[in-house]
């Protein structure tokens, strides 16, 4: 019942997991994920090594808003972002463009698997809805509960604030090799930086795709885990 409002001092806000009545069920996620491993912690020392680029951009806002590139912008794009991962000598897991995408890249660099492709982008959600206050100012259509409602479904792409979300929830820093001209390394890191767990990498092509990086002469284990996989399946 009654109005929303955005402002958490203001008399009559709701939290959005309060306001909203017919929030679709999410899908059942673990209580605490277990990202920590020998072979992860290795490969994030490796990934790390490899990209010492320039330094980040500090001054890192979440956005909401989604502009897809031009035709020619795509293709300038592409080679930009090729030629960093040449530069670092890193190459991309490549993660199908089902909407998903986002989810899916995180899934692959902690889990080195895509089963939690869902359960993440459940967590992220979850983040967004018990802390409204730290992202709301960064919808930019006003309407905070839509927005958490639409980030619920899988089709839905994720976006800036999705990633703070998970940085934020997990204490990951979250690494981005873009395709942009001005700002080619974009750090997220976690509101409360005290215990920092992992390092995440991934690609982010023209506003429109993400895929999960390893170290050039390590991608063919990642992909022996996918045979051997369809092997027992």
């Amino acid at each position: 019942g009654g109005e929303w409002h955005d402002d958490p001092n203001h008399p009559s806000y709701q939290r959005p997991n309060e306001a909203d009545e017919n929030k679709q069920e999410e899908p059942e996620i673990d209580s605490e994920i277990p990202m920590q491993s020998e072979e992860n912690t290795q490969m994030d020392k490796d990934l790390k090594a490899l990209i010492c680029v320039q330094p980040a951009a500090q001054n890192f806002k979440p956005t909401t808003k989604v502009q897809v590139p031009s035709e020619k912008a795509f293709q300038l794009a592409r080679k930009r972002l090729a030629d960093q991962l040449r530069l670092y000598g890193v190459v991309e897991y490549r993660i199908a463009g089902d909407g998903s995408c986002q989810f899916a890249s995180l899934s692959d660099q902690l889990f080195r698997s895509l089963s939690k492709t869902d359960a993440l982008r459940a967590h992220a959600v979850r983040q967004l809805r018990e802390f409204p206050e730290y992202y709301v100012e960064f919808v930019h259509d006003n309407n905070y509960v839509n927005y958490c409602n639409k980030m619920s479904k899988q089709s839905t792409w994720g976006d800036h604030l999705t990633l703070q979300a998970l940085a934020d929830r997990f204490l990951i820093v979250i690494n981005l090799l873009t395709s942009y001209e001005h700002t080619p390394h974009v750090e997220i890191k976690p509101r409360h930086t005290g215990t920092v767990k992992r390092h995440v990498w991934l690609s982010f092509f023209g506003e429109v795709h993400y895929n999960s990086l390893y170290p050039a002469n390590r991608i063919q284990e990642r992909l022996d885990k996918d045979k051997h996989s369809c092997r027992i399946s």
